[in-house]
């Protein structure tokens, strides 16, 4: 049904151990129960938070903590989840960050939790340990200095790797013995124009989007096979042109396996879904694009299987 998520959602994330969603909108996050047989959802309580714009969300492994990316107010806000789905903030919440901090990523183990900003090049990337308690406190090299702005910023699945699109290449980054991020030159990847990214879930395979080209309504779409190195391979065909976008495409996710991809433009009310064979080329499944409710811009996606 429509309006779960509340007024203008910023983004979610779904944790599907608890069967639980968690949804932002214009200064509150929402936590929702999934209902097994139905998919509905069932709101079971709001937390008011500082800023309008929340678009990073993400949840621990057991789905008792979350983080949020706090874009209005410059910081990161720790959220306490009870077992019945309850929100609370977590000691010492909100941490101060960067301005327009946009995106979030645990390290492997959870010790570690590293935010990027939209809005910034310089100090753009913080690091944060993560106490025992859930609170946050930045690491003795934070910020790292990045020399464009940022758009995404996603850990390889599979290691503690995280790469970073913005308006020149996409980088990699991983933590040294302290847990401060240092950049892996060798591995940069040029790009024509700001890169959104997703991993497959087990990390061999890494879609890039940009708008970057010529015609109009038209996205590409790379596709990189990932080396053990994290070198990224470009498969033969990439970038495959994706066209049906009126305005911008900034909203790419891949499935589990990487078989499925969808595509969104943030102001259009469809999204567009793309089978990926063995080769990495996408073929857009019948029917699609699928409405969304009108006037919806849908800025959060996520597959549950």
């Amino acid at each position: 049904g429509p309006g779960y998520g509340g007024l203008d959602g910023g983004t979610l994330a779904v944790h599907v151990p608890t069967r639980r969603v968690l949804t932002s909108a214009f200064g509150s996050l929402t936590s929702w129960n999934i209902a097994p047989a139905t998919g509905a959802l069932t709101s079971a309580g709001t937390l008011a938070l500082g800023g309008n714009y929340l678009y990073g969300v993400l949840m621990s492994a057991d789905g008792a903590r979350a983080y949020v990316a706090d874009f209005d107010a410059d910081q990161l806000v720790g959220v306490s989840i009870a077992a019945n789905g309850a929100l609370s903030e977590l000691p010492g919440s909100p941490y101060a960050s960067a301005d327009g901090t946009a995106r979030i990523a645990f390290s492997m183990d959870e010790t570690y939790l590293y935010a990027s900003s939209e809005s910034i090049s310089v100090a753009s990337l913080r690091g944060y340990a993560i106490e025992a308690d859930g609170s946050l406190t930045e690491l003795a090299g934070s910020p790292y200095d990045q020399a464009n702005r940022t758009y995404t910023f996603e850990r390889a699945p599979d290691a503690d790797r995280f790469y970073l699109g913005n308006d020149t290449y996409i980088s990699a980054y991983e933590p040294n013995a302290a847990g401060d991020l240092v950049e892996d030159v060798a591995l940069r990847e040029l790009m024509p124009d700001n890169a959104y990214l997703s991993f497959s879930g087990a990390g061999d395979r890494l879609f890039a989007l940009t708008a970057a080209v010529p015609v109009p309504n038209e996205a590409d779409l790379y596709v990189f096979d990932v080396a053990a190195s994290g070198l990224l391979l470009e498969v033969p065909g990439s970038p495959f042109p994706l066209t049906g976008f009126p305005v911008g495409a900034r909203i790419v996710q891949a499935n589990a396996d990487g078989s499925l991809v969808l595509v969104k433009a943030s102001a259009q009310a469809a999204f567009h879904l793309y089978s990926i064979d063995g080769a990495g080329i996408p073929t857009e499944v019948s029917g699609s694009p699928f409405s969304l409710e009108a006037g919806a811009q849908g800025s959060g996606i996520a597959f549950t299987f």
